[in-house]
């Protein structure tokens, strides 16, 4: 005789996939670490064209490290992102262009603030922390 309960809930496996949540988690940290790069890199370009006066020649230590940050920083936030690849690559150009590389770092970083804040990131001055929910 079976001893089984007929009322008992079925076993079956239905737990979710959690492969993708663990990628756009890895996306979106990804992105949180290239946006803190390329606001460190807006700071010390502002540091180096004020000091620039001053320190002379050795401001060019301060934009060699600005533009290293920067490349480093759209690397990241731009690898977690879903742009066509030959806009990253129209963007990487311009991070050599005097002037125009500020405002596509400005313009990149707030498309990554737009992205980070509709994935639970909180946005702040210095970057983006994850909210515990």
């Amino acid at each position: 005789m079976d001893n089984k309960n007929p009322y008992q809930t079925p076993e079956s496996s239905v737990a979710p996939d959690s492969m993708p949540i663990k990628q756009e988690a890895a996306r979106l940290e990804k992105m949180a670490l290239g946006q803190k790069l390329i606001i460190y890199s807006i700071l010390i370009y502002f540091v180096g064209a004020a000091l620039q006066s001053t320190i002379g020649s050795l401001a060019m230590v301060l934009f060699a490290a600005c533009l290293a940050l920067s490349l480093a920083g759209m690397f990241l936030a731009l690898l977690g992102s879903k742009m066509h690849v030959v806009l990253k690559v129209v963007i990487f150009l311009l991070l050599f262009v005097p002037l125009v590389n500020i405002l596509t770092l400005l313009i990149v970083n707030r498309k990554v603030t737009e992205t980070l804040r509709k994935g639970g990131y909180s946005v702040g001055f210095f970057g983006a922390k994850k909210t515990i929910a």
